[in-house]
This record gives structure tokens, C-alpha cells and sequence, in this order.
């Protein structure tokens, strides 16, 4: 698998190393992961910083071979007029960080690694129509589970739950329905 990472320019290097660990939580799951990083102005927020592209999603050709490409946006994304801090597509990611806060820095170094890998998740193919799956408020489906693909709405729940699963389940983020159908999807999805 390869995974292209776009970066905003005013990406900082702090954010560059929590890139790297959420690669890692992802070697374990795909060994033969591989991944580039570059870095493009168009993702630098305009006024204001939102970031409301409508083409976002056309910065950087397709990918020749099964992957996913993610955009890091040190703004605030904007889609269907709500902010958001992700949006995911087939083979295709944003993570927007503007609204993420250094208040407590192992808080924040933990919810921009379950933002990468919860969107790559979605990017993938998870989280299938299955009995352990609700769906979000934007209508994209989320696990029950206490993994990187719950959907944790309110900012109290999540600040507590991402600090527990970073520290924890920083190997194996993903749990094991969302993992096992991670894995099919890939192989399915490689075989085609």
C-alpha cells in the first residue's frame, strides 16, 4: 500500500513527527507500507482560515497503484457549510487541524494521529453497514467500538477517550471488527 501525504506549508515540523507515529500505528496493520510527503500552497487557508475547496480533492494526480492520499490543512475545512475536522472519499482524505488546540500537548499529538488514521479508515472503505455501526451527523458511518473509528461528537469524550487509545492501542488503533474488515477490503481492492 502507498500513501501520499499533501501538506499545507505551514505545516510544522511538530505536526510532521505525529505524521510519522500515525504511519507506524499503520506499518503494523500493512508492513509493506510505504509513503511520500510533500507540500503544496494550495492548502495553506486563505482569511480567516477556512478552507472550503470544492476541488480540493483534485490538488495531486491519482495515485497509479492502491493507496490513499491525504491533504493536511492547518486550517478549518468547511463541507456542507459545517466546519469539520475530516472528510474522506474512496482513496482520498482531508484532516484539517484548525480547530485542534495545543491546550495539553499529549492531547493534541493524540487527536491529530486518530484524525490521520480515522480518515485513512474512511478512505479504505470503513465503516461498512454492519451491526456495530452508527451513523454520524454528517451521515457517514462510525464504530461503536472504543477505536480510531468511533465518531466521539462532543470535545469532553473525546479528549478523554483519544489520550486512552494513543497511549494504549497506539499499535493496533483500529479494533477488531474495523481491522478485520480493514484488511478484506484491501485484499479485495488489491485482487481487482
Amino acid at each position: 500500500m502507498y500513501i501520499q501525504i499533501i501538506l499545507g506549508e505551514d505545516i510544522s515540523n511538530r505536526i510532521r513527527k505525529v505524521i510519522k507515529i500515525a504511519m507506524s500505528s499503520l506499518k503494523n496493520i500493512f508492513p509493506e507500507l510505504q509513503h511520500s510527503i510533500e507540500s503544496s500552497s494550495k492548502l495553506v487557508p486563505h482569511r480567516g482560515g477556512k478552507i472550503n475547496h470544492t476541488n480540493i480533492f483534485q490538488i495531486s494526480p491519482p495515485l497509479k497503484c492502491r493507496g490513499v492520499i491525504i491533504y493536511i490543512t492547518s486550517g478549518i475545512f468547511i463541507w456542507r457549510a459545517t466546519e469539520t475536522n475530516g472528510l474522506a472519499r474512496q482513496e482520498a482524505c482531508i484532516v484539517a487541524l484548525g480547530s485542534i488546540k495545543e491546550k495539553d500537548r499529549e492531547e493534541w499529538i493524540a487527536k491529530i494521529w486518530e484524525l490521520i488514521l480515522h480518515e485513512v479508515g474512511h478512505s479504505l472503505g470503513l465503516v461498512p453497514v454492519r451491526g456495530n455501526a452508527c451513523v454520524s451527523y454528517l451521515g457517514t458511518r462510525h464504530c461503536l467500538n472504543n477505536c480510531v473509528m468511533s465518531d466521539d461528537l462532543f470535545e469532553v469524550i473525546w479528549s478523554k477517550r483519544v489520550r486512552y487509545r494513543y497511549k494504549n492501542n497506539k499499535n493496533s488503533p483500529y479494533c477488531a471488527d474495523c481491522r478485520k474488515y480493514l484488511l478484506l477490503s484491501y485484499k479485495n481492492a488489491a485482487t481487482k
